[in-house]
């Protein structure tokens, strides 16, 4: 994880520069450097990490030239929120970014809901790059048996609708993203274990740029936002 994270930083802080507080509202809002979209699946037994990242976002918080969108499926909730993170001033324990669009409980393992909030991203938060995150278990490519028959394990289980997002599926999605872009996913990155795999990353090698995630298992609260975010913003 340390390896991954080190090279994530790297590639993040080689970036555009960010400043603190500004935020966009609707189609109409002006275009900023990036849209860092993230796909929260709180369907799970990773629930109670959700809003811990997103508590660890609202250190930074959004800019006058990056917008920080979550998609946030949590059990604790019952809805589907989608989130405009802004800089919390206040130091609660809760989340406080306001909501800008609540739905009815999603089905996170469904691929075409990560398209949906990529379209609801881009529509909203224009930026000239975008980097999109998807958050939850993941398994990578793995050897299916002993007779060395190769089997995805894919991402993004959803425990209530039993659902999951194939290696496939993800490839389609993020071909899908770029269409809506009108060019290449600057950055994809899985916050998930055992995702940094050749073979997943060849499912989106023509509709990525670049691409991070974890070679070996992540801790339970996956990426450090807070810091990498931070880094961004001062570099």
């Amino acid at each position: 994880m340390m390896k991954i994270t080190t090279a994530f930083f790297a590639f993040v802080l080689s970036m555009t520069i960010f400043s603190a507080n500004a935020h966009a509202e609707d189609s109409t809002a002006a275009q900023k450097e990036w849209t860092f979209l993230v796909y929260i699946n709180g369907h799970n037994n990773l629930d109670s990490y959700g809003a811990e990242n997103i508590k660890g976002m609202e250190k930074v918080g959004s800019s006058d030239k990056l917008n920080i969108v979550v998609q946030w499926a949590s059990e604790d909730n019952g809805d589907t929120r989608r989130l405009l993170i802004q800089k919390d001033t206040t130091n609660s324990q809760n989340v406080t970014s306001p909501v800008v669009q609540s739905l009815p409980q999603v089905d996170m393992g469904d691929y075409h809901s990560l398209t949906s909030f990529v379209q609801c991203g881009v529509q909203n938060y224009p930026a000239k790059h975008y980097f999109i995150a998807v958050w939850n278990h993941g398994n990578g490519w793995h050897l299916q048996n002993a007779t060395g028959d190769m089997h995805a394990n894919d991402i993004s289980w959803d425990d209530n609708s039993g659902n999951h997002i194939t290696t496939e599926q993800l490839g389609v999605a993020m071909g899908e993203a770029a269409k809506i872009i009108g060019h290449k996913v600057d950055i994809y990155g899985s916050d998930a274990c055992l995702m940094a795999m050749a073979e997943v990353a060849g499912e989106m090698k023509d509709s990525v740029s670049g691409w991070v995630g974890s070679q070996e298992t992540e801790p339970g609260d996956g990426w450090p936002y807070a810091t990498f975010l931070a880094d961004w913003a001062k570099n």
